[in-house]
């Protein structure tokens, strides 16, 4: 409804072409109907939390790898019990 209210908007003060705007909503939508079709009959979940966190890690990582260090690094207390 967001999209639809969105793109109607932007098509009424000529930034997009009508038909265009009309159509985008569901050209966006389309892949996000998709897999959530394909997790549900499947019955799998919706979001890998550990999966995530790897990537996260993986990501910041790349972007400074003294960053995974301070995250990883166990906690004396850890160390003793």
């Amino acid at each position: 409804m967001i999209l639809t209210k969105l793109f109607e908007k932007l098509s009424r003060s000529n930034t997009l072409d009508a038909l265009f705007a009309a159509w985008l909503p569901c050209i966006i939508l389309f892949p996000l109907g998709l897999y959530l079709s394909f997790k549900a009959m499947n019955d799998s979940k919706l979001l890998n939390v550990d999966r995530l966190v790897v990537w996260v890690l993986r990501l910041i990582n790349k972007v400074n790898p003294a960053w995974t260090k301070k995250i990883l690094k166990p906690k004396s207390d850890d160390l003793n019990h």
